[in-house]
């Protein structure tokens, strides 16, 4: 008997992104359950009009909006709780702004999955890309945190890793072109500091209480660590996109949350991505020399990540140290890659660093290095930017290398 499975969102205002995302699942969800937090553009009915010329079953319920972890949880419990003839095995959890790519491999999957397994990761196309549960049995897990919620499920095993969690062949493009994003750093920004000041003022649970899918719950504080990067993030966001006179403090508290993180974390990856974004703030302040240097620490941290050396590498041509940017890129370029990282990942570092190499090579003369660098990149899995630079490079090495 193949299991069964049900499509899971919510939704405030998003009639003209809706349908796309419907449309991705409707031939291999069973189901939809939705709830609308108060949609006033006529989502509802954009819903209601889709399922009904697709027959499709399913339920869309009101409820008022508070948070996204406390409304993912109501649409958790909801799932759970519906009658056994509209109650299927799994649910798939999913944003309006968000399509499933190679969605008839679920049913496979789920049917396939070992009674032990309470869900699989999914890869969420994106800038940057990471892997979260999305694909879990009916009733399993429980969402954390108000924004940046994450859906920590039972331990397989004893694993406290989210890399021991099965991945699905299915992907997530998310377009990020949902409603609702008008001040949406402002929001997020109070959220996280009432999940910290919640984070602070209470014990975090225990690892068994489930898998966080930032921290690996490992960390004696998940919640914390998880809310400091996050808070950490926005604040070097919003500093960003709004100059003023906050913008020193907003970068200043923004790295002492990424420390913070960084030094209490006991996952290499978290700690990873914390450094790399501290390098970036920054650089956004024009502190060139010490972005470089926190980009080259971040790197030395997670030796098989390429986005911080790619960043270095980058900047030390800037600066015109071609020479240096050839040898220091080509030590991390050989390096074996964290295939199961799942956090924050950016899919064209590899290749883009090779480039960077291969350029700074190029320019001094080094058509050994230059080569090198070159023969790791694979043009036919490059995008169209890259794929032009993997163009010049190739026509400067051919150049280089004809007799005088």
């Amino acid at each position: 008997m193949r299991a069964t499975l049900t499509a899971c969102l919510i939704v405030k205002d998003e009639a003209k992104v809706i349908e796309r995302a419907l449309a991705s699942v409707v031939d291999v969800c069973d189901r939809w359950l939705i709830i609308d937090t108060g949609s006033t553009d006529g989502t509802q009915d954009v819903i209601k009009s889709f399922a009904a010329e697709h027959d499709w079953p399913g339920l869309l319920v009101e409820r008022t909006w508070r948070d996204f972890g406390h409304n993912r949880n109501e649409l958790l419990e909801l799932a759970d709780s519906l009658p056994a003839g509209e109650r299927t095995d799994w649910v798939l959890y999913m944003d309006a702004d968000q399509e499933v790519v190679a969605a008839q491999c679920l049913y496979d999957e789920i049917s396939a999955a070992e009674p032990n397994v309470p869900g699989l990761l999914v890869h969420t196309i994106g800038q940057p890309s990471y892997w979260t549960p999305r694909l879990v049995r009916t009733g399993v897990g429980r969402w954390r945190g108000r924004t940046h919620e994450v859906l920590c499920l039972p331990t397989i095993g004893g694993s406290h890793t989210v890399a021991a969690q099965p991945r699905s062949l299915a992907t997530i493009t998310h377009h990020s072109d949902g409603g609702a994003r008008t001040g949406r750093l402002e929001r997020d920004e109070a959220f996280l500091r009432a999940d910290l000041d919640d984070a602070l003022s209470t014990a975090s649970p225990a690892p068994e209480s489930g898998i966080d899918p930032v921290t690996g719950a490992v960390d004696a504080r998940p919640d914390e660590i998880r809310t400091r990067y996050y808070l950490g993030a926005t604040l070097a966001s919003l500093a960003q996109q709004n100059p003023g006179d906050t913008v020193a403090a907003r970068f200043a508290e923004a790295r002492e949350h990424l420390a913070i993180v960084a030094e209490q974390t006991v996952s290499d990856e978290l700690a990873y991505v914390a450094l790399t974004l501290t390098a970036w703030t920054h650089l956004q302040q024009g502190d060139t020399a010490t972005a470089t240097d926190a980009y080259l620490t971040a790197a030395k941290r997670r030796l098989g990540r390429y986005e911080a050396a790619f960043e270095a590498v980058r900047l030390l041509r800037r600066d015109g140290q071609e020479v240096r940017a050839a040898v220091v890129g080509d030590r991390f370029l050989h390096r074996p890659h964290r295939l199961y990282d799942t956090f924050e990942v950016y899919p064209n570092a590899y290749p883009a660093l090779a480039l960077e190499v291969a350029g700074a090579a190029l320019t001094v003369g080094d058509a050994i290095t230059a080569t090198a660098a070159m023969r790791l990149v694979n043009p036919r899995h490059l995008d169209a930017p890259l794929a032009a630079i993997w163009q010049t490079r190739s026509e400067g090495l051919s150049a280089l290398l004809q007799p005088a």
